[in-house]
């Protein structure tokens, strides 16, 4: 289904732009893991605050429904 939803951003002619930056962040370098420059991970950096997880849920429900939007009515 993301395959689809991929193909379906792709294909679309205003989604251009949010289709390659969805390639872009999506793909996993290997030398990512090599950076010298990045800061060493902390406790903190792992501690969640409620703000912060509603917004990912609100982001998260948007997703879905946009997904759903894209999908045909066979596949919901």
């Amino acid at each position: 289904m993301f395959d689809r939803m991929v193909n379906q951003i792709s294909a679309a002619t205003t989604s251009a732009q949010a289709a390659a930056a969805l390639m872009r962040f999506g793909v996993i370098n290997s030398d990512r893991t090599e950076k010298l420059s990045e800061e060493p991970i902390r406790e903190e950096d792992g501690v969640l605050s409620v703000d912060v997880a509603e917004k990912m849920l609100k982001w998260h429900a948007e997703a879905i429904g946009r997904c759903v939007e894209l999908s045909p009515p066979n596949d919901v």
